[in-house]
C-alpha cells in the first residue's frame, strides 16, 4: 500500500523523507479531466520497456569502478560530464592499451587512464575552459602516450610534454610517435650508481634538509630531492619512481 504523502530530498542523501501526509485526492487538488479516457498499459509493452533501457546510472557508476578500478567519486565525475562522453573516451583508451599491452592489468590501466582524463587532460580544458567538443586529443592520441609511459619508453614528465603539446595543436592526423622521436623524449634510462650519485649531490646541497627526513622522521620532504633529480638530470633519462626508491634507500626510509 503506498501512502498519500509528500517527501522530500536533501544533497548527500540516499532517500527522501516524509514531510507530510496526504488524505486523499481532495488533498492534491486533483480535479477529473470528463474529455480523457482511461489508458490501459499492456503487459508486453512493460517488459518490453524493461528489456531495452539503456544501463541506469548507477549501475555504469558501479561496473566503472569494478573493471576500471576508479573510485566511486572519479567515476560519477566522468559519467557525469559531457553527457558520458568522457567515460566512453575513457572505456575506449583503456580498451586500446589493452589491446596492445595483454599483459598489462586492466584495473591499473584503467585508474592510469581515468587520472589524465580527469587530472591532466581535465586540467588543460579547465584552464582554457574549452568545452569536449573541441577537443583535438583524440582517444588514440592518449593511448599511444601511455601506452609509451607504461612500457617505460618515456617518462611521466615526457608524457605530459606531449600531451600538451597535442591539446595545443589541432591537427588530429599528429603522431605520438614522432613527436618522441623529433623531441628525443625516448627513455635513455641511467645507471643505479649514476642514480645515487645525482642522488648524493642534491643531498650534499641540502643538508638541513636531510638532516630534517633523518633526525626528525619528516619522511614527506624526501620526495623534494625526487623532484630536483628529475630537474637537475637530462630530460628522458630519469623515471620518477626509480629515483624516489634511490632516494628512500639512500636516506634510510
Amino acid at each position: 500500500m503506498i501512502e498519500g504523502e509528500t517527501r522530500g530530498w536533501t544533497i548527500g542523501s540516499t532517500e527522501t523523507t516524509r514531510l507530510r501526509s496526504k488524505e486523499g485526492e481532495v488533498d492534491y487538488r486533483y480535479m477529473p479531466d470528463p474529455d480523457l479516457g482511461l489508458v490501459y498499459i499492456d503487459d508486453r509493452l512493460v517488459e518490453h520497456l524493461r528489456d531495452t533501457l539503456p544501463e541506469l546510472p548507477e549501475d555504469t557508476i558501479s561496473r566503472t569502478v569494478r573493471d576500471f578500478g576508479l573510485s566511486r567519486k572519479d567515476a560519477n565525475t566522468l559519467l557525469a560530464q559531457d553527457d558520458g562522453e568522457r567515460l566512453e573516451y575513457c572505456a575506449r583508451i583503456v580498451d586500446a592499451i589493452c589491446s596492445a599491452l595483454s599483459s598489462h592489468d586492466r584495473m591499473k590501466v584503467g585508474k592510469l587512464v581515468g587520472n589524465w582524463i580527469l587530472h591532466e587532460l581535465g586540467g588543460f580544458m579547465a584552464a582554457d575552459n574549452q568545452p569536449w567538443s573541441e577537443l583535438s586529443v583524440t582517444y588514440a592520441h592518449l593511448a599511444a602516450i601511455l601506452e609509451n609511459l607504461l612500457q617505460k619508453q618515456i617518462t611521466a614528465r615526457s608524457a605530459k610534454q606531449l600531451l600538451q603539446q597535442i591539446y595545443s595543436d589541432s591537427d588530429p592526423a599528429v603522431s605520438v610517435e614522432d613527436l618522441i622521436d623529433e623531441g628525443n623524449l625516448r627513455l635513455r634510462p641511467i645507471s643505479e650508481e649514476e642514480y645515487r650519485q645525482l642522488a648524493q649531490d642534491i643531498f650534499d646541497q641540502n643538508p638541513d634538509m636531510v638532516q630534517a627526513i633523518k633526525d626528525r622522521g619528516q619522511k614527506g620532504k624526501a620526495m623534494f630531492f625526487v623532484g630536483q633529480m628529475i630537474r637537475n638530470a637530462e630530460e628522458g633519462t630519469i623515471e620518477a619512481e626509480k629515483a624516489r626508491q634511490v632516494v628512500e634507500e639512500m636516506l634510510g626510509i
